[in-house]
């Protein structure tokens, strides 16, 4: 029941913050790598099923070779995952708690803490991945 509350709290705040950027605002310099969309659907399965989609927030296109990156919370055990072409990826996981990163070269890496997953449900997460940002010195941020 914690990890339901918890959820569509953090689910509330994520929709607020990716409801003030506007689809106009793609391409622009003040877009920030984001969750995009959370569901979580019975699969017949002990393990977690964790299914990412992910894609370019410039162009919104799918954003293929993106590494995913599972830590164990608990062991600090990492596994990973590599999305294909069409920006999908799939991991079976023990059911624990994790946390996420997704990195490829150019985007601003992405991070989810504390994510746990339950047996027996499939969470598919669609991320957008934002351009690493360079000021004028020359310095990312």
């Amino acid at each position: 029941m914690k990890f339901f509350l918890l959820s569509l709290l953090v689910l509330g705040v994520l929709f607020r913050c990716s409801a003030q950027q506007s689809p106009d605002s793609i391409g622009q310099a003040g877009l920030s790598s984001t969750l995009l969309e959370l569901h979580k659907t019975p699969v017949a399965d002990t393990f977690s099923v964790v299914q990412v989609e992910t894609i370019d927030l410039n162009d919104r296109d799918p954003l293929g070779n993106v590494v995913v990156l599972f830590v164990k919370t608990a062991e600090r055990t990492m596994y990973g995952a590599v999305t294909g072409l069409e920006g999908l990826a799939e991991r079976r996981l023990k059911p624990e708690e994790y946390n996420l990163e997704f990195r490829f070269t150019g985007k601003q890496t992405f991070f989810l803490e504390k994510m746990t997953f339950t047996p027996g449900y499939r969470y598919t997460l669609k991320v957008g991945l934002a351009d690493n940002r360079v000021e004028q010195s020359g310095r990312r941020q």
